[in-house]
């Protein structure tokens, strides 16, 4: 599931999602099935899972040999777009993926594998831009349109679907034409549109195809969804919050994370609304994602269910009711506790990392997770997230010298935007000790590094945002070349 609700406190709130389709991600491949076990685990537990039962076989960052292998077989192409950070996509990486669920409809695809933070893969990316971690695309290999999108997580259901929806737009770019009044013609064209940053028209043919596929089209509640989140990047707020008040007692009826990010996003365009509606608004979302997270059959995994219970809390803070907030903490809590001392091995660990740090920061007892995050970087050598949520942690329990301190080594492994928001992060520790040259110093070498990136790798948003910070303290950024 993808949380957008804003926490008070945070500033670095990310979305989605860390994983990879190879066993483990390649960075921590040798690490995890070297190191030695961490605290209270054998060492079993820190061996590779069990080979795929999906039976993917995954080609992993080269877009041309996928698209050539995918045009002499007449297949689509399936795109993973992932990054080493994004903890829902380590989630489906060792969930939905490699669930036998897939197997039936494995060989009808290509399966490609992009590092988004990799700058070899910046070409395909610019082809394909992710908006959120992991996004998935179904390419047609006859003329490398997208005919279907999958944002973040989903269960194996869902994912047999995006693949069913893939196809048949494949098989439509090969003559098999739909017509253009029909309802997957229009969630075609808007998955497309979306993919092209087009959020308005987006959002337009999400509403034609609900219209054209009526109330009980299976695909009502994945297209709600996409429409919500297409208004939500257009900062439509008052739309946003217009259609999540018309839907949202319909949506919280659907168990699964189309159901729980619809809850979120209503949650967070409410503030568009007068207070009264605005509390009204978010009260049914606060209620649909408690009835979604209470539903033990619910498709969800662990990652997804903590999601629900972020997002719940965002909505109560914003309703302030302190003591619900703190509840859904304490659950969450006890949530990812469980599924950390279930994980297989450390990269599945890994999962949990950022919302065992969050929630354990709000709740004020980082001291008590500190031990396990020092834990995963100790067996997972190679890969720069636990540092980085180290130095986060430290950071949020304002022990400044060592939270920089921790940020070094995740520095020297990152790479694309991941490393910019290390040096905002640099740069806000500064700003705590109230060092303003050494902020200054961050600030202009975050602008820099975002200067120095691929157009694929780093938004023009995020680049404005850090070029403001340095503006802010009153010396003007260096233009964008």
């Amino acid at each position: 599931m993808l949380s957008k609700t804003l926490l008070g406190f945070l500033f670095l709130l990310v979305g989605v999602s860390s994983g990879c389709k190879s066993d483990k991600p390649k960075a921590a491949q040798s690490a995890a099935d070297t190191a030695a076990p961490g605290p209270g685990k054998t060492e079993a537990d820190v061996k590779a899972p069990d080979a795929s039962a999906s039976g993917i076989h995954w080609i992993e960052n080269d877009y041309d040999k996928a698209m050539t292998l995918a045009k002499s077989q007449n297949k689509p192409l399936l795109i993973d777009m992932w990054a080493a950070w994004c903890h829902t996509c380590i989630a489906m990486q060792s969930g939905t993926l490699r669930d036998a669920g897939l197997a039936e409809q494995a060989e009808q695809f290509i399966w490609l594998s992009i590092d988004t933070e990799d700058p070899a893969n910046t070409a395909v990316m610019a082809l394909f831009p992710p908006k959120v971690w992991p996004t998935f695309f179904v390419v047609s290999s006859a003329d490398a349109s997208v005919q279907a999108t999958q944002l973040g997580s989903c269960s194996v259901p869902a994912f047999r679907d995006l693949l069913t929806r893939g196809q048949h737009g494949h098989l439509a770019q090969l003559g098999d034409k739909l017509a253009p009044d029909s309802a997957l013609y229009q969630l075609r064209e808007g998955d497309r549109l979306w993919t092209e940053s087009q959020y308005a028209e987006a959002a337009e043919a999400y509403a034609k195809a609900l219209t054209a596929g009526g109330p009980t089209w299976p695909h009502a509640a994945a297209t709600l969804n996409r429409q919500i989140s297409a208004l939500s990047k257009l900062d439509d707020l008052t739309a946003c919050a217009e259609l999540a008040g018309a839907e949202v007692t319909r949506m919280s009826g659907e168990h699964n994370s189309s159901g729980a990010d619809f809850m979120d996003y209503a949650g967070s365009c409410a503030e568009a609304l007068p207070a009264e509606q605005a509390i009204k608004l978010r009260t049914l979302a606060l209620h649909g994602l408690d009835a979604i997270y209470s539903d033990a059959e619910a498709s969800l995994s662990q990652d997804d269910r903590s999601g629900v219970l972020l997002s719940a809390r965002g909505i109560a803070e914003a309703l302030e009711l302190q003591d619900k907030a703190q509840e859904y903490a304490r659950t969450q809590k006890a949530l990812l506790d469980a599924a950390v001392a279930a994980a297989k091995d450390p990269i599945e660990e890994m999962t949990y990392i950022w919302h065992q740090v969050e929630v354990h920061a709000y709740l004020k007892e980082g001291a008590s997770i500190l031990p396990w995050v020092e834990s995963l970087e100790r067996r997972l050598p190679g890969e720069y997230d636990p540092p980085y949520r180290k130095s986060w942690l430290l950071f949020q329990m304002e022990r400044y010298p060592e939270a920089h301190e921790a940020l070094k080594p995740a520095l020297a492994l990152a790479r694309g935007a991941r490393k910019g928001r290390m040096l905002d992060l640099d740069a806000e520790i500064y700003k705590a000790e109230g060092n303003l040259e050494m902020e200054r110093q961050l600030r202009q070498a975050t602008v820099a590094y975002y200067q120095g990136l691929d157009a694929a790798q780093v938004s023009a948003k995020t680049l404005a945002a850090a070029q403001a910070a340095l503006a802010a303290l009153g010396e003007a950024a260096a233009p964008n070349n």
